[in-house]
């Protein structure tokens, strides 16, 4: 009876010890062998998995694996709304439209989603060297004016706004009345006769209408479009200016502004001297006068001048 009781702890001591193995070593392994990816975007901050892009641009996701860095062909990327947002088999995000999105990032089993935002550019038009207002302007018969469109873009986290010029000839142009104007493929408008249409301008996801005056055909009388701008007449510079001076010995003692004191010194050392007779040249301490100096920097220094920018007549048309 007792062999068997022993018996009975030794076979419960045994199977509480592999209860321990299967419950303790997985876990164990598990955290020893845990792997973790990281993803970051090009001129872009991400928080809280989050992000914000401008339409039409393009941004670059970068991986990272244990904090090692991977070629951005190894990981795969899939966008919950490719109308929204595409990337490519490298990890280009291109942003089309305004919307929301999800990125997934997957490398090795492990994935990273990201929400992404993606938000309209600002818009300017630009015809011939002048800036559009209210969407408008005015020409006349006869004058070809070449347009242009600028988009503005701002990403989550940067403080930079860059600005773009679009190529006319990557843009779609069309005329709501190829009678008064009609514009081609590189967006010159050419007025036709007296009337009105309207240009409209696309970029992918973007469109902008601008509504064309044609005047009847005068001669012009052009006036220059100007704007405030500073002009430097003298660069900035530095100067190196004296601010203090020392007494210094050649033994290196600094004396400060204290003749009296150096004078007391090169008597002390000229006694000590054997060849002395408090002859100067015979002292082999000696007094240099230092000059203390200090770059001091001037500003640059210039005035505003009106400059030319383009030019309108009196009939709205602008060159």
């Amino acid at each position: 009876m007792i062999k068997t009781k022993k018996n009975y702890k030794k076979l419960f001591f045994m199977m509480l010890m592999v209860l321990m193995a299967v419950v303790i070593l997985p876990v164990t392994a598990s955290a020893a062998t845990k792997k973790t990816i990281a993803v970051t975007v090009s001129n872009a901050e991400i928080t809280d998995n989050k992000l914000s892009l401008t339409a039409t641009g393009m941004n670059t996701i970068t991986v990272k694996y244990n904090g090692r860095k991977i070629t951005a062909t190894k990981a795969t990327y899939k966008s919950s709304k490719t109308a929204v947002a595409t990337v490519s088999k490298k990890g280009v995000i291109t942003a089309k439209k305004a919307g929301k999105t999800v990125i997934t990032v997957k490398y090795k089993g492990i994935s990273k989603k990201l929400t992404l935002t993606v938000t309209k550019p600002a818009v300017t038009v630009q015809a011939g060297s002048v800036m559009v207002a209210s969407n408008k302007f005015t020409t006349s018969v006869g004058v070809k004016t070449q347009m242009l469109l600028i988009l503005e873009y701002k990403n989550s986290g940067s403080k930079t706004i860059t600005s773009k010029v679009i190529s006319p000839t990557r843009m779609k142009w069309t005329s709501s009345n190829t009678r008064i104007a009609t514009v081609s493929e590189n967006g010159v408008i050419t007025a036709k006769k007296a009337g009105k249409a309207v240009i409209k301008m696309t970029y992918g996801s973007v469109s902008k209408s601008v509504t064309v005056t044609v005047a009847k055909k005068h001669t012009h009388k052009w006036a220059a479009v100007t704007t405030k701008e500073w002009v430097v007449d003298t660069d900035g510079w530095t100067e190196s200016v004296k601010v203090d001076w020392y007494y210094l010995c050649s033994c290196g003692i600094n004396f400060g502004h204290d003749n009296d004191a150096w004078v007391a010194h090169w008597l002390e050392k000229a006694e000590e001297n054997a060849q002395h007779e408090f002859n100067p040249e015979d002292n082999q301490h000696s007094y240099s006068y230092i000059d203390v100096m200090e770059a001091v920097y001037h500003e640059p220094t210039g005035h505003y001048e009106m400059v030319i920018t383009g030019y309108k007549c009196s009939c709205g048309a602008m060159k």
